[in-house]
């Protein structure tokens, strides 16, 4: 590519052609351009070859008496009006006084003046100006983008950065220490991206009398400063969002919704998992929403997980405490129970088929739980195990994770009304993890964990004793 280069010895007479043809285009300019009330871009290019590019009038305070200026299209991205250079004149960034102009064929490239792309993503790319320019005086092109270079708008700050290049005049910047050139400030809309939610059978301490979850989705800002401000979900039980049950805007910046229950229309599938779809779109600093994001499928379980019940602990099995408030020495015998405040009315566990409803099992739930009783705990002591025997402790097993556990079958609804007790006496208190759980598996293979912790007491030894003596000859 070839580069054009102003000498000193003919400036002197091209800055006089292009003063008369300054005047000439002026009278034309003014006569052909509607007065605006002001222009869009504002500011300097630069070209080491042709010197600075003025894009706005306002910028030197001649509108009063030569009204030029750049502006870009709101919705549709083009560019028009006039800059101006003191070395080579006008340049003409609008066809439409110009109908003879036919912009170069360029495969790839855009043969239009020059254009942004004014997509409301906050996709990078879809900032990019392709096209074109032409100096007024000698129909040279300048071509916006190009293989390896281009003009975009920054999102951060709505400045032009980057390289326009012409053949005969060269590289022309837009943006550099002390000077930019400036656009208009677009209210592009946020984006939400990667919606997932929680599984049902994660969301034990959320049973009720209708299916509860948990919907996520990221926020995507378009500059450093977007925040969420609030956000629409919809949920339907058809793909098409017609009539959907939850229609719900909240003023919120968190990025996920809780379908709770005195709101929950969701429905509990039976004999058989039930489909619903949801959706969701953002709105960024109060101002401006995105798109609907569809967030995908998800099913309801046939019926309430067990519900994750309290458990307590003793080490005389009398005085029961929350097993995370126990302190354990070596050589202590611990029982387990499941708390009293697990029990419903005829000693009927609350981890039976919806947790913590206090109509059970009579009420909404009285069809869809009256056959369904717990099958089995499994209490995992946070024992450390290599093989069977060193466990060996009522029947206890070493497990996959080489940890103790116990599991206790239940054949039918009637066993539930026992209130079992583990004990197990731990001999050495550095094989004791802090962790217990215990897993609560129904006859329909619906389960639940619930995890505590035990206190390690420390030991403390006593310092030496120094005992002075007179020493021997």
């Amino acid at each position: 590519m070839s580069k054009f280069k102003i000498t000193t010895k003919n400036f002197k007479i091209f800055n006089l052609f292009t003063i008369t043809i300054f005047i000439l285009v002026s009278v034309f300019f003014i006569s052909n351009q509607a007065q605006a009330d002001g222009h869009n871009v504002h500011g300097h290019a630069w070209s080491e070859n042709i010197g600075w590019i003025s894009f706005n009038c306002d910028d030197h305070g001649t509108c009063g008496t030569i009204d030029y200026g750049v502006d870009i299209d709101t919705d549709t991205g083009k560019f028009s009006g006039w800059a101006w250079s003191e070395n080579i004149g006008w340049i003409n960034f609008n066809n439409s006084t110009h109908s003879l102009i036919n912009y170069p064929k360029v495969e790839g490239y855009l043969e239009q003046e020059a254009t942004l792309n004014t997509s409301k993503t906050c996709d990078k790319k879809d900032r990019i100006v392709n096209g074109w320019a032409q100096v007024e005086n000698t129909k040279a092109w300048i071509k916006m983008s190009g293989t390896n270079y281009q003009v975009q708008r920054d999102g951060q700050t709505e400045n032009l950065t980057g390289w326009a290049w012409s053949e005969d005049f060269g590289w022309i910047s837009f943006k550099g220490s002390n000077y930019k050139v400036s656009t208009f400030i677009s209210d592009y809309e946020p984006g939400a991206e990667n919606p997932s939610t929680s599984e049902f059978k994660e969301n034990c301490i959320w049973n009720g009398f209708r299916p509860q979850i948990k919907l996520y989705w990221d926020f995507v800002p378009c500059k450093n400063d977007d925040s969420q401000t609030g956000y629409q979900i919809q949920i339907a039980d058809n793909i098409d969002f017609n009539n959907p049950i939850i229609d719900i805007t909240k003023t919120d910046a968190n990025g996920f919704y809780f379908v709770e229950g005195n709101e929950n229309k969701l429905e509990y599938g039976i004999t058989t998992e039930k489909s619903y779809y949801w959706q969701v779109k953002v709105q960024s600093n109060n101002k401006t929403w995105s798109k609907y994001l569809y967030g995908g499928e998800f099913k309801t379980p046939k019926h309430p997980y067990p519900e994750a019940v309290e458990f307590e602990c003793s080490k005389d099995n009398t005085n029961y405490v929350p097993c995370k408030t126990l302190k354990v020495n070596a050589g202590d015998t611990i029982s387990f129970k499941i708390s009293d405040k697990s029990f419903m009315k005829d000693n009927y566990y609350l981890e039976t088929c919806g947790g913590l409803l206090p109509l059970m099992p009579e009420g909404d739930l009285k069809d869809i739980c009256k056959d369904l009783y717990i099958e089995k705990r499994v209490w995992e002591f946070g024992s450390k195990c290599k093989k069977p025997e060193d466990c060996n402790i009522n029947d206890e097993t070493c497990n996959k994770n080489e940890i103790c556990e116990k599991t206790i079958t239940i054949n039918n609804k009637e066993e539930m009304k026992g209130k079992e007790v583990i004990s197990r006496k731990y001999d050495k208190i550095e094989n004791l993890s802090e962790n217990l759980s215990l897993n609560i598996t129904d006859n329909n293979k619906y389960s639940c964990d619930v995890k505590t912790k035990f206190e390690r007491n420390k030991v403390n030894f006593p310092l030496p004793i120094w005992k002075e003596v007179i020493p021997k000859n």
